[in-house]
């Protein structure tokens, strides 16, 4: 059976060439090509890896491998990728996003424990997820947690993120999840965000993080936000 098409919608390039893409459920023979991208590009760039040091060990960015590749697996997760709008089946992954159901408010956000980085990056984990329980304010009994977002870089800047966002609140409707949420750290899932019609729910300040936590950030914004949305009802649309 084909992968479910969430959304198509097409991009024009820098040089004005017209980019078709679609955003589709990630096959299971893809995971491994997914999570390749994620630990090149996703644990490099997020800040708490970033801050953390997970791009300097190798070992750290093994084990972090390990784990994606466990989270892509897991029956509670819901995996999309973003590519070319063709009938090709094994066209380049420029982009991936994956959410979780979850029944507690703090989903497990481990990346491993056996590496000071890891052990590091649980704690602030841990530390963020406690500062809002999203169950107990809207009285829910489960919601699609945010675990990963990433666009590979030559495909920034096209809104992708923004799609992204969109497709997991029509995941929201298809499955009859009544929210979704995350902590948006970064400047471009923040403003993505915002324009998907997210709301602030919590707000975290970057200083008062590393200092809690012994790390310092580079290029983030002033505070993590933990942003949330409702669910959307209509699927397979052509946006521009």
């Amino acid at each position: 059976m084909s992968p479910k098409v969430w959304l198509s919608f097409e991009k024009q390039t820098r040089d004005g060439t017209l980019m078709k893409l679609r955003i589709q459920d990630l096959p299971l023979e893809r995971i491994g090509v997914a999570t390749e991208l994620m630990v090149k590009y996703f644990a490099r760039d997020e800040p708490y890896r970033k801050a953390t040091g997970f791009p300097n060990n190798p070992e750290a960015l093994e084990e972090y491998r390990v784990y994606i590749n466990k989270i892509f697996r897991e029956a509670a997760s819901r995996n999309v990728m973003c590519c070319a709008d063709t009938d090709d089946d094994n066209q380049d992954i420029i982009g991936i996003s994956s959410v979780a159901v979850a029944t507690e408010s703090y989903w497990d956000m481990t990346a491993g424990k056996g590496t000071e980085e890891a052990k590091k990056i649980n704690a602030i984990f841990y530390d963020v997820s406690h500062k809002f329980d999203i169950l107990k304010e809207f009285n829910l009994s489960s919601y699609y947690s945010g675990k990963s977002l990433v666009v590979v870089p030559e495909y920034r800047g096209y809104g992708i993120a923004e799609k992204f966002l969109t497709v997991r609140r029509l995941m929201c409707g298809a499955h009859g999840i009544p929210m979704t949420a995350a902590w948006m750290s970064t400047f471009a899932t923040q403003i993505a965000a915002a324009k998907d019609g997210w709301q602030t729910l919590c707000e975290l300040d970057y200083g008062d993080i590393a200092r809690r936590h012994g790390v310092s950030f580079e290029g983030v914004p002033p505070t993590n936000k933990y942003m949330a949305a409702w669910p959307l009802y209509e699927s397979n649309r052509l946006d521009n």
